[in-house]
């Protein structure tokens, strides 16, 4: 039975991306699962701790705001809307986040090539680029790609 997809960036679809970031079971097997500080699941973002803001611009619904909260690698939250407190904001346009996304271009990538934009701490920045062009934080976004319908 294939998986079921959610609209990309709706409430079922955030609910599906957080289920698979915390399945100890995931890729990394049940020896990347961490039990410590609240913290349940595999890493998927090489040891980033960090509150991000994304802004998605020009979607056939118009620009999308949400948020991820990664700890010590971990990702802990994620969600439709503002984080008051975010670190950074990333805004990237709907083609280059639907390919961020699925896996298929970096996010550093596009940020060289300018289509990503960085407002706030740049050491925060280089932080979350570097941990999101892992193979770990790939074959995760791989995975949620493959319950999304874009």
């Amino acid at each position: 039975m294939a998986p079921v997809a959610h609209p990309w960036l709706s409430a079922p679809w955030f609910e599906a991306e957080a289920g698979l970031a915390s399945d100890a079971a995931g890729a990394a097997g049940a020896a990347g699962a961490v039990r410590a500080a609240g913290v349940v699941g595999r890493p998927v973002a090489d040891g980033l701790t960090a509150r991000l803001q994304f802004v998605v611009t020009g979607g056939p619904g118009g620009d999308v705001a949400y948020h991820r909260t990664f700890r010590e690698g971990h990702l802990v939250a994620s969600a439709a809307g503002v984080l008051d407190d975010a670190e950074v904001t990333f805004t990237t346009p709907w083609a280059d986040a639907v390919q961020i996304d699925q896996g298929a271009l970096g996010p550093a990538v596009a940020f060289m090539r300018g289509t990503t934009k960085a407002e706030g701490d740049q050491s925060v920045v280089l932080a979350a680029l570097e941990a999101t062009s892992g193979t770990d934080y790939v074959a995760f976004r791989r995975q949620v790609a493959a319950v999304t319908a874009y």
